[in-house]
């Protein structure tokens, strides 16, 4: 489910990066939707999930590098988030940068994207925390002349 999630903010990204030049008025609602969508997931994915933890905890490389790339991803949105809402207020002198991040946030998006699949396929599948788990009813007890039996 969540690679179906993430896989529809890639694609929302992509639509966000083509308008960009075709019709710039829709770039920043649907980048801005991008990135209410990426941090919702991965609150989800901490809370469901405990990844900070897991990334401590872990020897794996792979989960150390997906990690690392979606810190920058997440740290690039927010200089994204900064430079976009001063190229709307009219500083144009903010466009290369917003360009040279917008190129590196969609690169380790991507890696993003693409890392996510190798740590889950690394990591057996258990059930999500925020689930309860059934626990076997207590045996019953005797208490003096009455049974539950």
């Amino acid at each position: 489910m969540l690679h179906l999630l993430s896989s529809l903010v890639v694609l929302a990204i992509g639509t966000g990066l083509w308008f960009r030049h075709r019709n710039p008025r829709y770039h920043m609602p649907i980048m801005l939707a991008c990135f209410v969508a990426d941090v919702s997931l991965v609150l989800w994915i901490e809370l469901s999930r405990h990844a900070v933890e897991t990334v401590v905890k872990s020897i794996k490389p792979i989960v150390l590098v997906h990690a690392g790339i979606s810190l920058t991803t997440i740290v690039c949105y927010v200089i994204l988030l900064g430079l976009g809402f001063g190229l709307f207020r009219g500083n144009s002198r903010l466009r290369l940068w917003h360009k040279r991040v917008g190129m590196t946030f969609v690169t380790f998006r991507l890696l993003n994207y693409a890392t996510a699949f190798f740590v889950v396929a690394d990591k057996p599948a258990s059930p999500t925390p925020l689930v309860a788990e059934a626990k076997p009813a207590a045996e019953p007890t005797t208490t003096g002349s009455l049974s539950w039996r």
